[in-house]
């Protein structure tokens, strides 16, 4: 099952303990008009602007309002099939109607994690995440980088974490503190940590 999918089911039923979103379609008229293949869309829904019945019928979006299930948000920066807008707008729509939602960015990823350490950032998150909502285990806190090599004052994060209270527009690369509560017992990796794995650090 696609992510697109569970974005719509997000907002038909409850039955869920929890949902992970992976690249997922949000606003389907928006998604026409920023993804690398448009021409995917116009046989089977026609063009947004002059037949905006289909889009308008079938967008996840237009369901927010009945959505009660914990969602992870997950997209990455060089995704152009479906583009990060997706993510970042399913994740602000979440944060606006005050749903347990995060949003986990990867800035150097496309459609697919295809990095080593990153996928292990995904499975990590992932299984925290569901481990939390699902079998109702506390959140690991963080494992701090015990590698002389990693200095978190200057290295880029691979990916980074967004709870709905840390930002007030999910903008990836906000301060952590923004909104006054600590990124506690959520991972965030030094892009130098891929050299350490089953290490987290946290940004300063």
């Amino acid at each position: 099952m696609c992510s697109s999918d569970l974005n719509w089911i997000a907002g038909h039923t409850d039955r869920f303990k929890a949902i992970v979103s992976h690249a997922g379609l949000w606003v389907l008229d928006q998604m026409f008009g920023t993804t690398d293949h448009p021409m995917f869309w116009r046989p089977q829904f026609g063009d947004p602007l002059t037949q905006p019945e289909m889009y308008e019928a079938n967008s996840p979006h237009r369901h927010i309002e009945q959505i009660r299930t914990p969602m992870l948000v997950i997209h990455d920066n060089k995704d152009y099939r479906v583009p990060v807008s997706e993510g970042l707008r399913l994740w602000w729509d979440l944060s606006r109607y005050g749903l347990d939602a995060k949003f986990l960015y990867f800035p150097d990823e496309n459609h697919w994690i295809l990095t080593p350490g990153n996928a292990r950032i995904w499975y990590e998150t992932v299984l925290a995440f569901l481990a939390q909502h699902v079998l109702g285990q506390p959140c690991a806190g963080p494992r701090p980088c015990d590698r002389r090599h990693c200095d978190r004052r200057s290295a880029r994060p691979a990916a980074h974490l967004y709870d709905c209270g840390l930002t007030r527009a999910g903008r990836p690369g906000a301060p952590s503190s923004s909104a006054g509560r600590p990124a506690a017992a959520w991972p965030f990796r030094c892009g130098r940590c891929a050299r350490c794995p089953g290490r987290a650090a946290w940004p300063r």
